[in-house]
């Protein structure tokens, strides 16, 4: 559960990011794709994940299935168990919860998303997916070194102690804003810094840190 809570910290950050992507259909107008990658207190390999959305005018609830295929390797992940939301009259589907097998990277290059409704008909669309493949390796003790020679911003989140998020901010631990989120959020146990590469390809969610005045 650990683990696997963390990849909830994407979606409300992620909606917000547009990625081009080509082939646009009548039914899909535009996709979302990033790489997460979790680090943990104790060093162990990050826990990735590749999470991909596909904005729709119509009802998402329409779509009964996703494939992502790359195209460089021919690996396919078929999606069932869909994410279907409403925000600010547009609509999202699709998924957060992609992995590789153990010890495998993600393929870099292009990927295929298709779409396909209840009543057979599928849509295609394209993204391409290019990253720095020693994240995989980095140490908890290497992350800030890196972070600060590359062009990622920086988001702070806070959680509870069932981990539910509880606000994401841009805001810098130590800021009187950030204080004040912290104030209104009484329940709120620890908070992870989160930095976002320049081309909203990549997350990095750093380990937990608790919230010292609890």
């Amino acid at each position: 559960m650990r683990r696997s809570s963390l990849i909830l910290l994407i979606l409300p950050l992620f909606l917000s990011l547009f990625l081009s992507c080509s082939q646009t259909t009548p039914e899909m107008r535009a996709g979302y794709a990033a790489l997460l990658f979790n680090y943990f207190e104790d060093d162990s390999q990050p826990l990735v994940r590749l999470s991909y959305f596909g904005q729709t005018e119509t009802n998402p609830q329409r779509i009964q299935e996703i494939e992502v295929k790359s195209l460089s390797s021919n690996l396919s992940w078929y999606l069932t168990d869909l994410i279907k939301i409403q925000e600010n009259k547009k609509f999202y589907v699709g998924s957060n919860n992609m992995a590789m097998p153990a010890n495998e990277a993600f393929p870099k290059g292009l990927y295929q998303v298709t779409f396909t409704t209840f009543d057979e008909e599928t849509y295609s669309m394209n993204f391409n997916l290019n990253y720095d493949s020693s994240l995989y390796d980095l140490k908890n003790e290497e992350l800030e070194s890196y972070v600060s020679k590359k062009s990622f911003r920086k988001n702070v989140a806070a959680f509870d102690d069932n981990d539910v998020l509880l606000f994401s901010s841009d805001l810098e631990k130590g800021d009187s804003s950030f204080e004040q989120l912290l104030f209104d959020n009484p329940e709120a146990v620890y908070y992870k810094d989160v930095y976002i590469s320049s081309n909203k390809s990549v997350y990095l969610i750093f380990p937990q840190k608790l919230i010292e005045s609890k």
